[in-house]
Parts: structure tokens; sequence; C-alpha cells
């Protein structure tokens, strides 16, 4: 689907409900917003445990689109990545 597409939808939307398209817009993009700024406020400084990873809010639900999650070992992964350490992914050889 391409931005015009997106766009043609979005009027289609906003003209069914009587509302502006950057009304409809706004909508449907909050919940991608909200999820982001839930994301960004999750502090990960090292490697964390399956405790910390319990404490953690890390599964979103999107109407109509399925449930966004992660687990702990992704997660390590992403902060040895962020940290700039060498580490060894399963299949590949050393990388940064």
């Amino acid at each position: 689907m391409t931005t015009k597409d997106i766009l043609k939808l979005y009027h289609k939307v906003g003209l069914a409900t009587n509302v502006r398209d950057a009304f409809v817009k706004e909508i449907i993009e909050s919940q991608y917003k909200f999820t982001r700024e839930k994301i960004n406020e999750l502090v990960l400084k090292e490697e964390i445990t399956k405790e910390e990873f319990k404490e953690l809010k890390t599964n979103f639900t999107f109407k109509y689109l399925g449930k966004l999650y992660t687990n702990q070992k992704l997660i390590n992964y992403l902060i040895k990545k962020r940290n700039g350490r060498k580490f060894k992914r399963k299949g590949t050889e050393e990388s940064n």
C-alpha cells in the first residue's frame, strides 16, 4: 500500500465518520505513538534476568492487527548491540 493509498483511506474513513482526515490519521497513529513512548521508557542498561524481564511491560495488542511482543533473549541481544559489545549470534560469526 502506497502513501497515496493510505491518504485515500484516511479520507474515505473521514467522510464515513464525518471527521477531518488529519483527525483520522491522528486516531490511527496514536496507538503506535503510545507503543513507541512505552518502549522508550524501558530502562535497559545491562543484560536482564528472567525476573527483571517479567516485570517489564513488553506486550502490545493492536486491534485488528495482532500482538507485538518480545522475549528476554531478544532484549539482551539488543542491549549488547546498543552498547557496542562484541557478541555472537547463533549461526553467525562474531560481529559488532
